[in-house]
Parts: structure tokens; sequence; C-alpha cells
């Protein structure tokens, strides 16, 4: 990029419309707008959107980028194409992205440094046994009965392996199906479920316990079992200094007593992937109505108060220009970084 300084910011669904009318105007006389639609990959993948305009402010260059529809299929697309966040990498230095949440009051911003969101995997284990009649369970190998018990087994990884005072994990089985008829012992069972962490070598743990325990409560029983754990969600991570350095900007946008540092949270962000490549600063603006209590999110009954939405705006608008103002002038003259 010639030495010039890039970042980028990045949005969750629902902000392109304020993008154009709100962020634009605040800086009229620098702009030379572009706006490209990746048509072919909307094209391949519906359920996956990503937008990105381009905006050049004398010396600086920052890229937009509207987050897909569904934050899982963009997950399983940016897994699938690490390209795209390398060319990203390669010309922006810093990124920004925000989130609303129904949990957190409309007017508020909420942020913390070092990893705010957990890392987030998908396992299934299929355990396999020897059907039988219900009445005759020695001639078989229950592949339900041993379901249980690396169910069971499996709660002692968190509560007996994590070092909980450190940072917090969560293992949690939300599928189970096998059988077919109340007296008969299945042939196999399978079962799904989420592993969450917020340091990368307690999830290196849950994994290397995880296996442990389903291939020895296995044996144990006389049944096979195979665990399969995907690739998933990383941790993600406030760059500490970066965070440090953009918190005045959050507080005075927000105002003092309504920008505030919150405790973990053990749901993921594909946001994630880019801040693995690009010191990042992920943070959630409020969206709850007053007087209304929030249904939580991806439920039928979700709801936002989008005048929150503001918030974001201004928030994300006023860290494009304090981060320019900090790291070179208004006028071009980067620090060379």
């Amino acid at each position: 990029m010639n030495g010039n300084l890039s970042f980028a910011i990045a949005f969750s669904a629902g902000f392109l419309s304020f993008l154009s009318p709100c962020v634009l105007p605040l800086v009229p006389s620098y702009l030379a707008f572009l706006l490209g639609d990746y048509s072919d990959q909307k094209k391949k993948n519906k359920n996956y959107t990503i937008m990105p305009a381009i905006i050049f402010i004398a010396g600086f260059t920052i890229v937009f980028i509207l987050l897909g529809l569904s934050a899982t299929f963009l997950g399983k697309f940016l897994l699938r194409n690490q390209s795209i966040i390398r060319k990203i990498s390669g010309v922006v230095i810093v990124i920004f992205g925000l989130h609303i949440s129904d949990y957190l009051p409309v007017g508020t911003i909420s942020y913390r440094p070092e990893g705010i969101m957990a890392s987030s995997n998908t396992f299934k284990i299929e355990v396999k046994g020897k059907q039988a009649h219900g009445s005759t369970p020695w001639f078989g190998v229950d592949p339900i009965v041993t379901a249980a018990q690396i169910i069971n087994n499996t709660q002692t990884i968190v509560s007996r392996s994590m070092p909980l005072t450190e940072q917090a994990a969560v293992v949690t089985f939300g599928v189970i199906e096998g059988g077919v008829r109340h007296n008969i012992i299945p042939e196999s069972v399978s079962m799904q479920g989420t592993i969450r962490a917020l340091d990368e070598d307690m999830r290196q743990t849950i994994f290397e316990r995880l296996e442990t325990i389903v291939q020895n409560t296995a044996e144990s029983n006389g049944a096979e079992a195979t665990l399969t754990i995907n690739d998933g969600y990383l941790i993600t991570y406030n760059d500490p200094e970066l965070t440090a350095m953009m918190e005045p900007t959050l507080k005075e946008v927000a105002g003092e007593d309504n920008a505030n540092i919150i405790n973990a949270i053990t749901g993921a962000e594909d946001f994630s992937f880019f801040q693995r490549e690009i010191p990042g600063l992920y943070f959630f603006i409020g969206g709850k109505a007053p007087g209304r209590e929030p249904a939580g999110h991806h439920t039928p009954d979700f709801y936002i108060d989008e005048s929150g939405m503001k918030l974001g705006v201004r928030a994300m608008a006023n860290l494009v220009i304090d981060y320019m103002d900090r790291e070179g002038d208004i006028d071009g003259n980067s620090t060379g970084k």
C-alpha cells in the first residue's frame, strides 16, 4: 500500500443501512467512495454475504466489511477461504467490530481487553455396541449405557481439570440419538455437543481429555467409539494495546458511565478469524428497549431497539477518526507503521 496506513471496520448484519447516511458525511471533504459487492460468492452461497466498501481518506484506506447474514455460514466460508482474510490482512493493520445486544440498555457500550468471546467447537461422538433384546442384555453391548457414562464422565473435564479461577470453559451435550423400540438394545448411539473456552491451552486440554474419556469409557464397556471435533471458531481476542488506545473514544461517544468493561462471554464470533491476523477491538452496543425484558438472541421473540444502532455508528466513526488522528495526522502523514 506504499506506506499508507490501512484498517478495517466490521459490522454485524443490519448496519449497512446506517453506513452511508451516517458515517460517510462525517468526513465529506476527504472521501472518495467505492462500494464493492462479491456477487459471484453470493450466488454460490446464498447464506453468505460480505460487502466491502472502501474509503480513501488522504493517506488512509478504510475498508468496511458487512459480515454475513448467518454467522455460522460465514464462519464455514472463512474456514474454507482463508485467502480472503489473508488478502485483507495484507493491507490492513487494525480492525474494529461490533455486535448489538438485547441484554444491554440502549446507549451503552461494553468491551474488555483480551478474550471477550470464547472459542467454539462442535463435537460428535459415535458409540457402537451390539444389538440385543432388552430382556437379555448380556447377549449384547449396550451403547446407551456407554453413552450415559461418557456424558457423566465428561462433566469432570471442566470441574476437575480446568483452572477455573483463570478462565471459563464449557462442555455441553445438546443431542443424543439412539434406539428404535422400548425393548431393543440398539446397535449404536450418536451424540453431539459444543466446547467453549477462553484460553487456548484449556481448549486443547479439553480436546485431549474428551478423547481419553470417550475411548476409555467405551473400552470398559466392550463398546467402540469415535470422537470428531470440528475446526470451529477461535477466541475473539481484543488486542490489549489497541483496546487501551481506543478506550477513551468509547467513553467519549457513550459517556463515561455508559462504556464499561464486562466479563467475557462464552458465545463465539467469526470476527475472531480476522483478529488472528490483525490486531482488533470487538465490542457490544446496547439494544435493550426501556421497560422490556430481553428474550435472548437466536430466539423467536428476539427484539432490539434499533435506535441503539446510532451509537454504534457514532462509535465506529469516531474510532476511525481518532485512530487516524493518533497514528498519523488527518492530512495523511502516517507514522510509518
